[in-house]
């Protein structure tokens, strides 16, 4: 409500599980823990998310560029998940 009348719009970007080192370090303390190979703790954590893959880098700054473009003008105070629509963070055992 104070910004917008400067033309500020203000939005967060909340990514999922982002593909890369991190997710996959902790993919395998997980395993680790469970005993488990970790290409299937991988596909328990891929199942959880509705388009059954992992956030790139690309498509958070996809939706950065987006967020920034006159095509967003009217885009502000929202809270905008990136994560391919995550259905649960309880991984079963």
């Amino acid at each position: 409500m104070e910004l917008g009348p400067f033309g500020i719009r203000v939005n967060a970007i909340c990514p999922g599980s982002v593909e890369g080192p991190r997710i996959d370090g902790v993919i395998e303390r997980d395993a680790m823990n469970r005993g488990m190979e970790a290409a299937d703790v991988r596909r328990l954590y891929e199942a959880q998310v509705s388009m059954r893959k992992f956030v790139s880098a690309d498509d958070i700054a996809r939706m950065c560029v987006f967020l920034s473009t006159d095509d967003a003008g009217m885009v502000s105070g929202q809270v905008i998940a990136v994560d391919g629509h995550t259905e649960s963070l309880s991984i079963p055992v």
